[in-house]
């Protein structure tokens, strides 16, 4: 355990602090509504902001509305379903692959054979060739479950939008399956105890997106600046009406990304590799205090340093 720049790196397991990039810190940090029905109408009336010509099905999870809409496809075992990212890097969370392979197969790239698209705003970063994707005529879920918070300047005619809530909002649950009104669909919203805790739990934060919104680019700027300050760079650049998932940079050859991550995760932040390129990412949430971005920014200075610690 040390001292560096008036942070505490590599502490004791039991004293780590815990810094992941789901904003979710503490159960009940605020007080769920007792109304379900303004709860739920809360959330309605934010989704449809965005999406005014799709439903609404509530899940429990992200994973959930995304294997409800290839469900809803009556997709088979042999069928493909083509995986797009922003950047078209390998890199592709086994939250997706593990959830299309209880269904059927999937692929990185469209054929013959395809028979649905999943394309991923990666990192909430937009995916730029959506709409000549969907000038295919093949049924697209759109996979928000970084991108949140992209307004309504970044909707296109997709056939389902998946959402996921804890990577937004400080809760543990909570998943949206955006489909369109003029679909075939069956799906059908269906309230439980756990979409009763969900509505009642995150409505609140609805109030606050815009606060949510400002903090998290006032992070990613902070950020930023000071690895354009070590010689690095962003991986993805900030545009208007995008609100990042993750900070995401460019790293130097010198550094040891493995070790790194290692440094990272033992230090309680959560972190990874973008792997096949040369890049890292780390939280960039709302709820990041000021000590907390500085212990980010000091791991990144000792490993600059050769310093990785004994992991």
């Amino acid at each position: 355990m040390t001292i560096y720049n008036n942070s505490v790196l590599d502490p004791p397991k039991f004293l780590r602090p815990c810094i992941n990039i789901s904003p979710f810190q503490k159960v009940n940090s605020v007080a769920p509504s007792e109304d379900y029905s303004s709860s739920l109408k809360k959330i309605e009336d934010y989704f449809f902001s965005i999406y005014p010509d799709m439903r609404l099905v509530m899940t429990h999870t992200g994973r959930a509305a995304l294997k409800c809409a290839l469900c809803d496809l009556r997709l088979r075992r042999s069928d493909e379903v083509a995986i797009l990212t922003t950047s078209g890097n390998y890199y592709v969370s086994s939250c997706v692959t593990d959830t299309i392979e209880s269904v059927c197969k999937w692929t990185r790239h469209i054929s013959a054979c395809t028979s649905a698209v999943v394309v991923i705003d990666e990192f909430g970063f937009p995916f730029k060739e959506l709409k000549e994707v969907i000038g295919m005529g093949i049924p697209v879920i759109e996979d928000r479950a970084h991108g949140f918070f992209l307004d309504d300047r970044f909707s296109s005619d997709v056939d389902y939008v998946v959402y996921s809530f804890p990577k937004a909002l400080p809760v543990q649950l909570g998943g949206a399956l955006l489909i369109r009104q003029n679909s075939e669909s069956e799906l059908a919203f269906a309230g439980d105890e756990f979409i009763s805790y969900i509505a009642r739990n995150s409505a609140v934060h609805f109030d606050h997106i815009s606060d949510i919104k400002e903090k998290r680019i006032s992070n990613y700027c902070y950020f930023s600046k000071a690895i354009e300050h070590f010689g690095m760079s962003v991986r993805f650049s900030l545009e208007d009406g995008v609100v990042p998932g993750v900070f995401m940079f460019n790293t130097t050859e010198a550094l040891d990304l493995d070790r790194m991550k290692l440094r990272f995760q033992a230090n309680g932040v959560e972190a990874s590799i973008f792997y096949k390129e040369k890049a890292f990412f780390f939280p960039v949430h709302q709820n990041l205090s000021e000590g907390e971005r500085e212990l980010i920014l000091n791991l990144i200075r000792s490993c600059l340093e050769g310093n990785y610690g004994d992991f």
